[in-house]
């Protein structure tokens, strides 16, 4: 945060406000990297059927989007719609999932076999 200005701190505020991660995509990856490597050799979770599956299609787009690390902003611009939507969108991932970050959202959709 040393070289962080007032207005990227302001812009990190309104982003967790909005059910954003203060985890940035990079710190997110290695952490399920870590999360990958200690879990492998046990076993594995049940894959979600279609049927039980709790996601829309667009709420599974953006989920998979979200695990490349892209930004709310770049996740919009790919698929067309507002970053707000995005916003929108990722808040019924997390409730759906009950989750409250990026990190945890992935790790639980890739436990269900979501992605």
């Amino acid at each position: 945060m040393k070289e962080s200005s007032p207005t990227d701190i302001v812009d990190c505020i309104h982003l967790l406000l909005a059910g954003g991660s203060p985890v940035s995509p990079t710190v997110a990856r290695s952490v399920l990297r870590a999360i990958h490597k200690h879990s492998v050799g046990t076993t594995p979770a049940p894959k979600v059927t279609p049927e039980i599956n709790p996601l829309s299609q667009r709420e599974t787009e953006i989920l998979q989007l979200l695990a490349k690390g892209m930004s709310f902003n770049e996740i919009g611009e790919i698929l067309a719609i507002s970053p707000h939507t995005v916003t929108a969108h990722i808040k019924k991932i997390y409730r759906k999932l009950q989750v409250h970050s990026r990190g945890e959202a992935v790790y639980e959709a890739s436990q269900m076999g979501l992605l």
